[in-house]
Protein backbone atom coordinates (compact mmCIF):
# COMPACT_ATOMS: atom_id res chain seq x y z
CA UNK A 1 0.00 0.00 0.00
CA UNK A 2 1.05 3.57 -0.92
CA UNK A 3 -1.08 5.77 0.40
CA UNK A 4 -1.47 7.86 -2.91
CA UNK A 5 -3.64 10.84 -2.94
CA UNK A 6 -3.71 11.95 -6.42
CA UNK A 7 -5.96 14.13 -7.52
CA UNK A 8 -7.18 15.31 -4.26
CA UNK A 9 -6.75 18.51 -2.85
CA UNK A 10 -5.55 19.31 1.07
CA UNK A 11 -5.37 22.13 3.11
CA UNK A 12 -2.77 22.17 6.18
CA UNK A 13 -3.73 24.88 9.03
CA UNK A 14 -0.69 26.19 10.86
CA UNK A 15 1.86 24.13 8.09
CA UNK A 16 4.47 26.69 9.09
CA UNK A 17 5.51 25.20 12.21
CA UNK A 18 7.44 22.25 12.56
CA UNK A 19 4.35 19.73 12.46
CA UNK A 20 2.37 21.45 9.97
CA UNK A 21 5.04 21.45 7.66
CA UNK A 22 5.85 18.20 7.63
CA UNK A 23 2.60 16.59 7.20
CA UNK A 24 2.20 19.12 4.19
CA UNK A 25 5.42 17.80 2.59
CA UNK A 26 4.15 14.04 2.73
CA UNK A 27 0.63 14.66 1.76
CA UNK A 28 2.67 16.39 -1.31
CA UNK A 29 4.32 13.48 -1.58
CA UNK A 30 1.30 11.33 -1.74
CA UNK A 31 0.54 13.27 -5.01
CA UNK A 32 -2.11 15.68 -3.36
CA UNK A 33 -1.91 19.59 -4.16
CA UNK A 34 -1.40 21.11 -0.91
CA UNK A 35 -2.77 24.69 0.37
CA UNK A 36 0.17 25.34 3.40
CA UNK A 37 -1.57 27.75 5.23
CA UNK A 38 0.54 30.34 7.77
CA UNK A 39 -0.76 33.09 9.77
CA UNK A 40 2.86 35.40 10.18
CA UNK A 41 5.45 33.27 9.16
CA UNK A 42 5.27 33.58 5.24
CA UNK A 43 9.32 33.15 4.93
CA UNK A 44 8.69 29.54 6.62
CA UNK A 45 5.73 28.62 4.25
CA UNK A 46 7.44 29.13 1.23
CA UNK A 47 10.37 27.42 2.38
CA UNK A 48 8.08 24.31 2.80
CA UNK A 49 6.48 25.17 -0.87
CA UNK A 50 9.57 25.63 -2.41
CA UNK A 51 10.90 22.00 -0.65
CA UNK A 52 7.50 20.46 -1.93
CA UNK A 53 7.96 21.86 -5.77
CA UNK A 54 11.62 20.87 -5.98
CA UNK A 55 9.94 16.96 -4.41
CA UNK A 56 8.05 17.62 -8.15
CA UNK A 57 4.91 18.16 -5.85
CA UNK A 58 2.51 20.94 -5.71
CA UNK A 59 1.88 23.42 -3.52
CA UNK A 60 0.41 26.78 -2.51
CA UNK A 61 0.66 29.35 0.18
CA UNK A 62 -1.83 30.50 2.11
CA UNK A 63 -2.27 33.32 4.59
CA UNK A 64 -4.75 33.94 6.78
CA UNK A 65 -6.17 34.20 10.58
CA UNK A 66 -8.63 31.32 11.09
CA UNK A 67 -10.09 33.74 14.18
CA UNK A 68 -11.46 35.80 11.60
CA UNK A 69 -14.39 35.20 9.82
CA UNK A 70 -13.26 36.99 6.49
CA UNK A 71 -10.26 35.66 6.51
CA UNK A 72 -11.76 31.99 6.76
CA UNK A 73 -13.96 32.95 3.83
CA UNK A 74 -11.19 34.29 1.80
CA UNK A 75 -9.07 30.89 2.73
CA UNK A 76 -11.68 28.90 1.22
CA UNK A 77 -12.67 30.98 -1.47
CA UNK A 78 -9.34 30.80 -2.82
CA UNK A 79 -9.08 26.82 -2.69
CA UNK A 80 -11.88 26.57 -4.51
CA UNK A 81 -11.85 28.91 -7.40
CA UNK A 82 -8.19 27.65 -8.00
CA UNK A 83 -8.58 23.86 -7.54
CA UNK A 84 -12.70 23.29 -7.48
CA UNK A 85 -12.82 21.24 -4.39
CA UNK A 86 -11.03 20.76 -1.13
CA UNK A 87 -10.70 17.11 -0.51
CA UNK A 88 -8.45 17.14 3.03
CA UNK A 89 -8.97 19.31 5.91
CA UNK A 90 -5.96 18.77 8.65
CA UNK A 91 -7.09 21.33 11.47
CA UNK A 92 -3.32 21.65 12.92
CA UNK A 93 -3.33 24.91 13.61
CA UNK A 94 -2.65 26.30 17.22
CA UNK A 95 -1.83 28.33 19.60
CA UNK A 96 -1.05 27.92 24.13
CA UNK A 97 -0.86 30.11 27.07
CA UNK A 98 0.79 28.92 29.74
CA UNK A 99 -0.11 29.64 33.47
CA UNK A 100 -2.04 28.44 36.71
CA UNK A 101 -5.61 28.19 35.49
CA UNK A 102 -6.62 31.05 38.62
CA UNK A 103 -4.15 33.65 36.89
CA UNK A 104 -5.98 33.30 32.99
CA UNK A 105 -7.64 36.24 32.29
CA UNK A 106 -10.72 36.89 29.62
CA UNK A 107 -8.56 37.86 27.11
CA UNK A 108 -6.03 34.75 27.35
CA UNK A 109 -9.57 32.10 26.80
CA UNK A 110 -10.47 33.83 23.77
CA UNK A 111 -6.73 33.28 21.66
CA UNK A 112 -6.63 29.64 22.96
CA UNK A 113 -10.14 29.10 22.22
CA UNK A 114 -10.98 31.39 19.55
CA UNK A 115 -7.73 29.49 17.40
CA UNK A 116 -8.07 25.85 18.91
CA UNK A 117 -11.60 25.22 19.08
CA UNK A 118 -13.63 27.92 17.44
CA UNK A 119 -11.53 29.10 14.62
CA UNK A 120 -11.03 25.89 14.03
CA UNK A 121 -14.73 24.92 14.32
CA UNK A 122 -15.96 27.56 11.58
CA UNK A 123 -13.24 27.02 9.26
CA UNK A 124 -14.22 23.25 9.29
CA UNK A 125 -17.94 24.22 8.74
CA UNK A 126 -16.83 26.11 5.72
CA UNK A 127 -15.00 23.22 4.19
CA UNK A 128 -17.81 20.68 5.16
CA UNK A 129 -20.59 22.47 2.53
CA UNK A 130 -18.06 21.30 -0.36
CA UNK A 131 -17.58 18.32 0.55
CA UNK A 132 -21.20 17.60 1.14
CA UNK A 133 -21.52 18.59 -2.36
CA UNK A 134 -19.11 16.09 -3.45
CA UNK A 135 -20.15 13.36 -1.30
CA UNK A 136 -16.55 13.05 -0.02
CA UNK A 137 -14.02 14.50 2.33
CA UNK A 138 -11.46 13.79 5.14
CA UNK A 139 -10.98 15.66 8.17
CA UNK A 140 -8.10 14.88 10.05
CA UNK A 141 -8.10 16.91 13.58
CA UNK A 142 -4.26 17.41 15.54
CA UNK A 143 -4.77 17.02 19.29
CA UNK A 144 -2.79 16.28 21.93
CA UNK A 145 -2.28 13.77 25.20
CA UNK A 146 -3.21 17.36 27.27
CA UNK A 147 -6.90 16.88 25.94
CA UNK A 148 -7.16 13.47 27.82
CA UNK A 149 -4.60 13.35 30.48
CA UNK A 150 -4.44 16.97 31.58
CA UNK A 151 -1.40 19.13 31.65
CA UNK A 152 -0.78 21.69 34.85
CA UNK A 153 -0.46 25.41 33.61
CA UNK A 154 -1.82 24.57 30.15
CA UNK A 155 -5.49 24.43 31.46
CA UNK A 156 -7.16 26.32 28.80
CA UNK A 157 -4.94 23.93 25.59
CA UNK A 158 -6.00 21.14 27.53
CA UNK A 159 -9.60 22.21 27.64
CA UNK A 160 -9.69 23.43 23.92
CA UNK A 161 -7.95 20.35 22.65
CA UNK A 162 -10.18 18.06 24.50
CA UNK A 163 -13.23 19.81 22.81
CA UNK A 164 -11.84 19.07 20.14
CA UNK A 165 -12.39 15.63 20.47
CA UNK A 166 -15.91 15.34 20.95
CA UNK A 167 -16.19 17.57 17.70
CA UNK A 168 -14.53 14.99 15.86
CA UNK A 169 -16.38 12.27 16.81
CA UNK A 170 -20.02 14.15 16.31
CA UNK A 171 -18.87 14.99 12.94
CA UNK A 172 -17.99 11.41 12.21
CA UNK A 173 -21.60 10.60 12.98
CA UNK A 174 -22.91 13.38 10.98
CA UNK A 175 -21.23 13.36 8.07
CA UNK A 176 -20.81 9.40 7.72
CA UNK A 177 -23.47 9.18 5.34
CA UNK A 178 -21.75 11.94 2.88
CA UNK A 179 -18.66 9.60 2.72
CA UNK A 180 -16.82 12.05 4.84
CA UNK A 181 -14.72 10.69 7.89
CA UNK A 182 -13.33 12.68 11.07
CA UNK A 183 -10.53 11.62 12.93
CA UNK A 184 -7.98 12.88 15.29
CA UNK A 185 -4.24 12.26 15.29
CA UNK A 186 -2.50 12.46 18.96
CA UNK A 187 1.13 13.31 18.90
CA UNK A 188 3.62 13.04 21.68
CA UNK A 189 6.46 14.55 22.48
CA UNK A 190 7.44 15.46 18.82
CA UNK A 191 11.33 17.05 18.05
CA UNK A 192 10.56 20.32 17.30
CA UNK A 193 12.08 23.91 18.10
CA UNK A 194 9.73 23.71 21.03
CA UNK A 195 12.19 21.25 22.53
CA UNK A 196 14.70 23.65 21.96
CA UNK A 197 14.87 25.62 25.55
CA UNK A 198 13.97 22.41 27.21
CA UNK A 199 16.87 21.08 30.33
CA UNK A 200 18.70 18.24 30.07
CA UNK A 201 17.26 17.26 33.00
CA UNK A 202 13.65 17.82 32.19
CA UNK A 203 14.49 15.83 28.39
CA UNK A 204 15.65 12.62 30.53
CA UNK A 205 12.69 12.95 32.65
CA UNK A 206 10.17 13.17 29.33
CA UNK A 207 12.01 10.09 27.56
CA UNK A 208 11.72 7.98 30.59
CA UNK A 209 8.12 8.28 30.07
CA UNK A 210 8.22 6.77 26.64
CA UNK A 211 8.60 2.61 26.15
CA UNK A 212 10.17 3.39 22.75
CA UNK A 213 12.54 5.67 24.35
CA UNK A 214 12.99 8.64 22.28
CA UNK A 215 11.10 11.19 21.02
CA UNK A 216 8.78 11.21 17.78
CA UNK A 217 10.28 12.78 14.75
CA UNK A 218 7.35 15.36 12.98
CA UNK A 219 7.22 13.12 9.75
CA UNK A 220 5.97 10.28 11.88
CA UNK A 221 3.11 12.69 12.88
CA UNK A 222 2.24 13.10 9.20
CA UNK A 223 2.52 9.55 7.93
CA UNK A 224 -0.31 8.76 10.57
CA UNK A 225 -2.19 11.76 8.69
CA UNK A 226 -1.23 10.74 5.38
CA UNK A 227 -2.67 7.32 6.06
CA UNK A 228 -6.19 8.97 7.12
CA UNK A 229 -6.86 10.90 4.29
CA UNK A 230 -6.05 7.73 2.37
CA UNK A 231 -8.60 5.58 0.47
CA UNK A 232 -7.70 2.31 2.25
CA UNK A 233 -8.73 4.18 5.70
CA UNK A 234 -12.12 5.37 4.00
CA UNK A 235 -13.81 2.71 7.05
CA UNK A 236 -12.24 4.75 9.61
CA UNK A 237 -13.78 7.53 11.07
CA UNK A 238 -14.41 9.04 14.82
CA UNK A 239 -11.47 6.88 15.77
CA UNK A 240 -8.55 8.91 17.79
CA UNK A 241 -4.81 7.84 16.60
CA UNK A 242 -1.55 8.38 19.64
CA UNK A 243 1.57 8.81 17.74
CA UNK A 244 3.32 8.68 21.08
CA UNK A 245 5.78 5.91 21.49
CA UNK A 246 3.62 4.63 23.36
CA UNK A 247 3.55 7.19 26.08
CA UNK A 248 0.08 7.96 27.44
CA UNK A 249 0.64 10.13 30.11
CA UNK A 250 2.95 13.32 30.16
Amino acid sequence: MDFKLENKTALVTGASGGIGSAIAVVLASAEAKVYVHYNKNSQKADEVVSEIESNGGMAVAISGDITDSKSRDSIISQIIDESENLHILVNNAGVNQEGLFIRQKDADMDFVFGTNLFGLMNLTRLAVKHMMKNRYGRIINISSPAATAGSPAQTLYSASKAALHGLSKSLALELGSRNITSNVVIPGIINTKMLDDITDERREFFISRIPMGRFGEPEEVAYAVRFLASDEARYISGCELTVTGGGAVF
